[in-house]
């Protein structure tokens, strides 16, 4: 399926604004709870994340994600986690990657159900 096509059927089936990569192949999007959407094409794939804003207690909620990653029940993906720091604010971020021949918008949806429900477990 053709990426910008794939985003923009994604995006409509989360009712989310358009994700419309900007000139280094990325977006991101603020999201009504306070995590943040972002995608980024690679070659050959488009990498997805989550991240959900940390409060005092970043350091520890990121030692139980890591200790917990190895179990995420993502059957088709391999998940990745990292702590950023933007904004003044630490950020607990998931990531998958999406290879470009399964690029469509059910399995984009699929992956960010799968972040959303991992980062929740959390």
């Amino acid at each position: 399926m053709n990426p910008a096509a794939a985003l923009r059927e994604f995006a409509d089936a989360l009712r989310l604004p358009e994700c419309r990569p900007d000139a280094h192949g990325e977006c991101q999007i603020p999201l009504d709870d306070g995590h943040r959407l972002g995608l980024r094409e690679q070659p050959g794939m488009l990498l997805l994340h989550v991240a959900r804003p940390l409060d005092a207690d970043a350091i520890a909620v990121y030692a139980q994600a890591c200790k917990r990653v190895c179990c995420a029940p993502l059957r088709e993906d391999t998940l990745q986690i990292a702590l950023r720091r933007h904004e003044h604010r630490y950020w607990l971020v998931a990531l998958l990657r999406v290879p470009e021949e399964e690029l469509s918008a059910p399995r984009l949806v699929r992956a960010y159900t799968n972040l959303r429900a991992w980062l929740e477990q959390i």
